[in-house]
């Protein structure tokens, strides 16, 4: 693998780690918006999603301004969330390189968001800031949101 995109992660908060998903994910669901520009429906299904994608990276910013002397991650939360951060990074260089087909795009779409909704599920039970838990709960009801728009565009695409 090139060198990578990735900060030294031991720099790196799991908080910082979720505000660089999301916009991450921003950044690829604006690049599937301009791939995809001549279709006005998927252009607008993805601009939509990644205007919600920098919101929630806004909402864990505002979070760890709050918190970050006193959020501490669990071992295991850190590999996830590093994961995920790897994934999408990679992610959103490739599609710099290979254009996606429109279907390409919305089944890694699919797979980012599950895996995002699952991340977030399984982190909003373990941590002890009430704050913080409620953010990831709604977080999952927006993955959710958004896994649900894509299966409904997968079957019209």
């Amino acid at each position: 693998m090139a060198d990578s995109p990735l900060p030294i992660w031991d720099d790196m908060r799991t908080l910082d780690a979720c505000v660089l998903i999301e916009e991450t994910c921003a950044s690829i669901y604006y690049a599937f918006a301009g791939l995809f520009a001549d279709n006005a429906k998927f252009s607008t299904l993805w601009t939509e999603m990644a205007i919600e994608e920098e919101s929630h990276a806004e909402q864990f910013r505002t979070v760890r301004a709050i918190h970050f002397d006193s959020y501490t991650p669990f071992d295991d939360e850190n590999f996830l969330i590093r994961h995920i951060l790897e994934h999408v990074t990679n992610l959103n260089e490739n599609i710099k390189v290979k254009t996606p087909t429109l279907k390409d795009a919305l089944i890694t779409a699919l797979i980012l968001e599950k895996s995002i909704e699952k991340y977030h599920l399984e982190t909003s039970k373990r941590v002890m800031d009430p704050e913080l838990a409620k953010l990831l709960e709604v977080m999952v009801e927006y993955s959710h949101g958004h896994i649900e728009m894509l299966h409904i565009a997968a079957d019209s695409a």
